[in-house]
């Protein structure tokens, strides 16, 4: 696990960094409790491909999984060395929303219990995390991967923000450019979206 991990923090090899990410993901899912679901049905099909691999529950796996595997799609996002301008950097944000659904999908509500209790606190995120959540229960794996490609994270205090990239016509308030995927201290935080930074 801990070479798993190693690489899944490889921000300078975005390439080995999905494959981490891919594999936590499988191992999630044949590793992780039972959902008491059909073996294919399109909830599974949704996190897991149209050939799932064969479930086998490993008892205590799902405390891995929502404490270093949840933990991970954290630390990589909001490392310095991550760079999510990066194309490749992109592909592996969205293998990240994939681990994310695929937590969901097994551990349910206690992951996202353990997101707000445990990781969020940690990492010291305060501000958007009801709305991300519910962006976790409702999208399907597609939209979610869209979503967290491209939408803000939950924001960190003292207004330090990863935002969404807009181009000048995107925000009416500010003929500015908008913070876009970088983690600043903002100029002003009175824009009328406030997922939105104005920077300098």
């Amino acid at each position: 696990m801990k070479a798993i991990e190693h690489y899944a923090k490889e921000t300078s090899d975005p390439a080995t960094e999905k494959i981490a990410f891919n594999l936590l993901n499988k191992m999630s899912f044949v590793f992780g409790p039972a959902t008491g679901l059909p073996p294919i049905n399109k909830a599974t099909i949704g996190v897991a491909g149209v050939n799932p691999p064969q479930q086998q529950p490993l008892s205590g796996f799902e405390n891995l999984m929502n404490q270093r595997f949840s933990m991970l799609c954290w630390e990589v996002p909001y490392s310095s060395g991550f760079n999510p301008k990066d194309a490749q950097a992109k592909i592996v944000l969205g293998e990240v929303a994939s681990l994310q659904k695929m937590l969901y999908f097994k551990l349910g509500e206690a992951f996202l219990e353990s997101l707000k209790g445990a990781i969020f606190p940690r990492i010291g995120v305060n501000r958007g995390v009801e709305e991300y959540c519910d962006a976790v229960r409702r999208m399907e794996g597609k939209e979610f991967k869209g979503f967290f490609q491209a939408s803000p994270l939950p924001l960190k205090p003292h207004g330090i923000a990863r935002a969404d990239l807009m181009s000048r016509s995107s925000c009416k308030k500010y003929s500015r450019r908008c913070c876009a995927l970088y983690y600043i201290k903002p100029h002003s935080i009175t824009c009328q979206r406030p997922e939105y930074i104005e920077i300098s």
